[in-house]
């Protein structure tokens, strides 16, 4: 039986590096960039596990989409954290 505890594969039973490819790819494509390797995409992972950005992102944007005064009901933190991640990135990949 599987608690979660320590799994290291994704719900679907791919490793983070594979789970996460087709959304990098479909990125790399967008912004021009050459696609990481899977050694790349894990170093950049493994480097997300700190608990300052976590906190900070979590805090970054709770709101309903398409009302920003409004907190989301559901997932405002998850929604939080994921909002974060990709408008921070997008600091450096729509720079010139």
């Amino acid at each position: 039986m599987n608690t979660g505890h320590r799994e290291v594969l994704m719900p679907d039973g791919q490793t983070i590096t594979q789970w996460l490819q087709p959304v990098i790819k479909d990125e790399s494509r967008r912004f021009g960039v050459d696609m990481p390797t899977d050694k790349q995409i894990a170093l950049v992972v493994s480097a997300l596990r700190m608990h300052t950005v976590m906190e900070h992102a979590a805090l970054y944007d709770r709101s309903e989409l398409g009302k920003p005064g409004e907190e989301t009901k559901y997932w405002p933190i998850e929604s939080s954290i994921g909002r974060y991640f990709r408008d921070a990135s997008r600091e450096i990949l729509e720079s010139n």
